[in-house]
């Protein structure tokens, strides 16, 4: 033990002094004497240098590729139209994606000493998407679903009535929601000691508790504490949305592979060319018929 006490302890007093931290002569275990002593293990520049950039370079690719995948698949007589929901598609598998990767980036950042304020970038994506949700998409529907050519005025006014019922309502659920059930459920475990202090020198039992010494075993119990609404609507967001990623997940699942199958049996195939000579006079004698239907009437 001593030995193994002693390469932190140095560490420790490098970092007070202002030297370099040994990281290679420490064990693994020594990063617990640096938070026994106040401090936090010292990180390099470029670990959060390296961390910022990843996160800009993650967040361009995402939009890109959220935007090429609008673009492939948007039908063709949509093309240079209707701008405003294809933003809001860009955003919302934009920040579908960032969402699933704060995890690992997360990760990152604690195993690098923590520098980065991950749980702000929770809040920011988690918010976001509730403004999405709440505001951004139900106002698009309600606006074009009312397109009027003659009255835009008149179709923006209609939209934005029916937007601020729709916010109104889910503030209302909301803020009652937060007020009566706003509460975060830590779980406990409940000791007492209920005897004098243990004489140090008589054996203690492995399991810490003897009978008759006067520890009682532990009792489960919550520590009930408030949260705050920026971190109720997380919650909210986090148990809803795990409906709906079983509903649509559970039907992608099984409709992918269908779909798959039912595109490789309708696939173009070649012909020969006797069916390419027989198809093209019975087509020319269908356009005949046609036509003679034509000049009859």
């Amino acid at each position: 033990a001593p030995q193994m006490l002693q390469a932190p302890t140095v560490a420790v007093r490098q970092l007070r002094t202002g030297y370099r931290w040994p990281t290679l002569c420490l064990p693994l275990h020594a990063l617990q004497f640096f938070c026994m002593a106040g401090l936090t293990p010292p990180i390099h520049p470029a670990i959060l240098q390296f961390l910022v950039v990843v996160i800009v370079v993650m967040t361009v690719l995402i939009l890109m590729a959220s935007a090429y995948i609008l673009v492939y698949f948007q039908a063709e007589e949509d093309r240079n139209t209707a701008w405003m929901p294809k933003v809001a598609v860009v955003l919302g598998l934009t920040l579908a994606s960032l969402v699933v990767l704060l995890p690992p980036l997360d990760v990152a950042n604690r195993s690098s000493g923590g520098e980065l304020d991950v749980s702000l970038l929770y809040q920011v994506m988690f918010v976001s998407i509730a403004i999405l949700v709440v505001v951004v998409i139900p106002f698009l529907i309600f606006y074009y679903e009312a397109e009027e050519p003659e009255n835009a005025r008149g179709q923006l006014c209609r939209a934005m009535v029916y937007e601020a019922v729709t916010l109104a309502s889910a503030a209302t659920v909301l803020v009652l929601m937060w007020i009566f059930l706003g509460r975060a459920q830590i779980p406990v475990t409940h000791y007492v000691y209920e005897d004098q202090f243990l004489d140090a020198t008589a054996p203690t039992p492995a399991a810490g508790c003897g009978l008759g010494s006067g520890c009682v075993a532990g009792k489960s119990n919550f520590y009930e504490i408030g949260v705050t609404p920026v971190v109720y609507i997380m919650a909210l967001s986090s148990f809803v949305g795990w409906f709906f990623l079983a509903l649509f997940g559970g039907i992608g699942m099984a409709a992918l592979p269908l779909d798959l199958m039912l595109a490789y049996k309708s696939r173009p195939q070649s012909i020969s060319l006797q069916d390419y000579a027989k198809q093209r006079v019975m087509l020319h004698e269908r356009a005949q018929r046609l036509r003679s239907i034509g000049q009859a009437l």
